[in-house]
This record gives structure tokens, sequence and C-alpha cells, in this order.
């Protein structure tokens, strides 16, 4: 408990000299943070010790060179929970998948703008594949863990898989199948088209070899790429093993990472008691387009949205992010018992405003007034009848107000009748930024024509043909691409395959629809 590693760190500063002590940084988990989970409150103090060191050196470098570069406001820095803060404010845990995590806020803050309820993210990197649920157009929060390890603090629900276009591909001669997975190439050496070393195939390899991804025109033409070298390595270490031709190779690559991306897919929107065509899709992330349409048809979902800012959907993200600084307060306070409310009212007040003095006193150090914090309220409540905890946003709420307990018991819903308990409460002083306008323009009847680049032999499931390529630049609003189709430009390619389309729309973002 508290005391006892209070009494741990009087014994170390007693026992060891100043000197050493003031190099070496003591963290207390009970201070870390305040949750009566001790294992996870354990866990998240030991992740966060870990990288604490390089994270704050690298932290407090880029503040320096921000302000020698002639920046005068505060640098931000992304957090995990959805929010920035201050370097000052920033632990190094608070990092850990904070990218993204803005990715996830830029898709929120569109869905909202498209009147879209549910939405499911998927954003590819060269490692990655990253996945957010937005569900009746409320944040999903997951349970608390990272990679992992269970941890005591709700993060916003991003899950990673290891199926980024980096993934190496192997096959095994006994099953004749592919695994992708989990090791990755990483950037260096890389899939083997790098020409950096990379020996072994990945997916990336088998977009070179399909025809999906321009080696001459990787990264707008600034690096090539070696088709040579993707088909050796597909070669080696499918193609032969497997007794099969390279580009059936390439197509059971793509085909095993669709399959496998499906079902975490699948999984996921499965545990929102929904169906796959309740949703829409967002495509994140550079590599995002080229799997989008495919792994959308696979699933039932008939609307894919990608957006200019896809491939630098963490960078973009920050910027729509809000100032959130979150207080946590364990407790143990009845809610409902015998089918009744039963909340100590005086005690949930004093709780609250002890967390939102806090709160005022962090914001005053961002360089905010009173008037310009927004405050949100969360609650752990632990279900007895149930031996399960669940987090429970209390929309509206005005921290201490009788009406509180009104919503609270409004937002538990279905478990009104069981006996409850109030475990934590998270208080969140917000203060909402600027953010940049969206302009819509007038969709003309635009022709596609003037955006055809020419056309070169490519494949995907079930088609493989002469395919027209699109500069996605110079798409105007208004155009219409029909499939199969790639799209490329120089951070990114999308693959149209056969029975969709691709318009856009009229704030330059790309709707595909299955026809």
């Amino acid at each position: 408990d508290r005391a006892k590693e209070e009494e741990t760190r009087r014994i170390l500063r007693k026992v060891y000299p100043k000197h050493f002590l003031g190099s070496v940084p003591m963290i207390l988990a009970a201070e870390f943070c305040n949750h009566p989970d001790e294992r996870g409150r354990t866990n998240l103090a030991v992740l966060n010790s870990y990288v604490h060191s390089s994270v704050s050196r690298v932290l407090y470098k880029a503040e320096d060179q921000v302000r020698q570069a002639g920046f005068k406001k505060p640098l931000l820095i992304a957090h995990s929970n959805g929010g920035c803060s201050r370097v000052a404010k920033t632990r190094a845990i608070d990092l850990i998948g904070s990218s993204p995590v803005a990715g996830y806020i830029a898709s929120q803050h569109w869905a909202e703008r498209y009147g879209l309820k549910n939405v499911v993210t998927i954003d590819v990197g060269g490692t990655s594949f990253d996945v957010g649920m937005i569900v009746d157009g409320q944040t999903s929060w997951k349970d608390k863990e990272f990679y992992d390890v269970p941890i005591a603090t709700p993060v916003v629900g991003v899950y990673s898989f290891a199926l980024g276009g980096g993934s190496i591909c192997k096959a095994d001669p006994a099953s004749k199948q592919v695994a992708v997975g989990p090791q990755s190439a990483g950037a260096v050496p890389g899939p083997a088209c790098y020409g950096l070393g990379g020996q072994f195939a990945t997916v990336t390899d088998a977009d070179v070899v399909l025809g999906r991804v321009d080696p001459e025109y990787f990264l707008g033409g600034r690096r090539k790429l070696d088709a040579e070298a993707s088909a050796g390595a597909i070669n080696e270490n499918v193609a032969g093993p497997l007794g099969i031709g390279t580009k059936e190779a390439a197509l059971r690559i793509v085909r095993q990472a669709a399959d496998q991306a499906v079902d975490e897919l699948a999984r996921l929107i499965s545990n929102t008691g929904r169906k796959p065509p309740d949703f829409a899709m967002f495509s994140l992330g550079g590599a995002g387009g080229a799997r989008a349409c495919e792994l959308a048809d696979l699933l039932g979902i008939t609307q894919v949205y990608t957006f200019p800012w896809s491939s630098i959907s963490g960078a973009y993200g920050t910027s729509l992010m809000d100032v959130v600084h979150v207080y946590m307060a364990s407790c143990q306070l009845p809610l409902i018992s015998g089918g009744e409310p039963s909340l100590d009212f005086a005690a949930f007040k004093a709780l609250i405003a002890g967390e939102r003095h806090k709160g005022l006193r962090d914001m005053a150090g961002e360089g905010f007034t009173p008037e310009d914090v927004l405050w949100r309220l969360d609650v752990e409540v632990f279900d007895r009848d149930r031996n399960t905890t669940y987090l429970v946003e209390v929309p509206g709420a005005n921290l201490g107000d009788p009406d509180d307990v009104r919503r609270l018991v409004t937002s538990c819903g279905q478990m009104v009748g069981r006996e409850l308990e109030i475990n934590v409460v998270y208080v969140k002083a917000c203060r909402v930024m600027t953010q940049p306008e969206q302009t819509a323009t007038d969709e003309q009847s635009a022709s596609p024509a003037q955006a055809l680049k020419g056309a070169r032999e490519a494949a995907g499931e079930g088609w493989s043909v002469a395919t027209n390529v699109y500069d996605l630049n110079t798409l105007a609003p208004g155009a219409e691409v029909h499939g199969q189709a790639i799209l490329e430009r120089v951070d990114t390619t999308i693959v149209i395959p056969p029975i969709w389309r691709f318009r856009v729309d009229a704030y330059g973002n790309g709707v595909a629809s299955k026809v």
C-alpha cells in the first residue's frame, strides 16, 4: 500500500547517498497511480520506469529545439488517453500507443462531421495493423492493458496486431500454408525490395510482385524499389517450399494477411454487439489504402473512407486534440443497493472537489483560467452480482451537482437492478482547442481522365488484368473511378477492387463504396 511504498522510499534515502539518488529517479506506484488494483498500479509504474529516462531526455531536448527555432507557444505532447499536455505534465507511459490514438481522434472528428455513428478504423504502417472502434458515436475504451500487460488505467481502445507492410512471410511445407508475422523486417533492413539487405519476403514485397505498388514511384519516385529482390525473396521463402509460382505465392501472402486481419476485425466488431455492415471503415496509415476495400469486402462493410492525411494520421490527429489532465481517486461508495440509489452524495462531492482542485491548479500552469476548463466525469462501477467492473461515462456532469447521481444511474443502463459500487472516479479537466476549419467545395461532374497516368498489370483476390492507374492528387471533387483501379500519391497507394467505385467528395476525401 501507499504507506509501505513511502517507508521504502524513506529507507532508500537513508541508505543511499544523496548524490546517487539524485541521478536515479524513484517512482512510487501509489503516487504514480491512485488505483486500488495493486498489480495494475505496479505494472504501470514499472513500464514507465523502463522508458522514463530516455523519453524525458528526448522530450526536453525537443522542447529546447523548438524554443531555439523561435516557437513561442507551449510544446504539447499527445497522450494515449486521447488528449495532450505540456512536456512537464507528460509521463513516459503516456506516450505508449499515442500516435495510433491520435489517428483515432482524427477519425472521431470526421465521423462526427459525416454523421457516422459506427466506424472501424484501420491504421496500417510498416510494422503494425492498428484497429479502433467508434460505437454509437462514443469513444471506445479497451481493457486496462498495454500489449497484454495489465495496467490500472483505461486507455483509448486502439488494438495493435503484427500485420504491417513489413510483416515477414514464410511457408510451412507440411501444412502448405503461408504464415504472415508476427516478426517484422522493420524499416532496416526492411522488405527485400528496399535493397538494404532484407532476405525475407514481406507483405510489401507481395504488393510489388503483384503490381499493386509501383517500384518506380515509391515515395513519389524519390526511392526506387527492387522488384527482382521481392520476387527472389518470395521464391525462396514461400513459392519454392510450396512448389508454386511467384505470382501465386504473392497472392497467397496477400490473402493470408487479409484473412488474419479480418479475423481480428470480426472479433472486435462482435464484441460491440453489432455486425460488420453496421460500420463504415476509415483507412489510415500509408499502407491502409492497399488493404481497406478488400478487407471491407470480406467483412461485408460497404463504405470505406480515405483522407489526404491518412498516412500522417497521428500528426493530423494531434492537431485536433484537446489539452486534457486526468485525475484518479479510489473509493468504495455504494451506488445502488437493494435496487435503489444509495450513494453518499456528500462523500461523492468531496471526492470530486479534491480532484477538481488539482485540475484547476494544473490548468493554471498551462495558462488557462477556470472559465477555459471543461469538466468530464467517468467512474469505474463494480457490479457485485457479476463480479465485473465497468467504465461508465457520465455525460453532462457538473462535478458535484446532485443531478450527477441521476446521470450516473441512467448511464449504468441495464445494470440498474443489480448491486453496484463506485470504486474509482476519474475527473478530467479539458481545454477544448480551436479546430481547423474544413471547407467543402461544390462537387462537379469531374472527369477522372486528366488524372489517368496509364495502366499496368496488377492482381488481387480474383482479378489479374491491366489496371488503370490514377494520380490521386489530380482527382477533383466529384470525380469517380470504377474498380479495378489503383490510385497513387507520393505517400500512399489505394487499391480499388472490382465492383467497387471511388469518389472524391466535397472535402477532398475519398469515399469508396461497393456497387
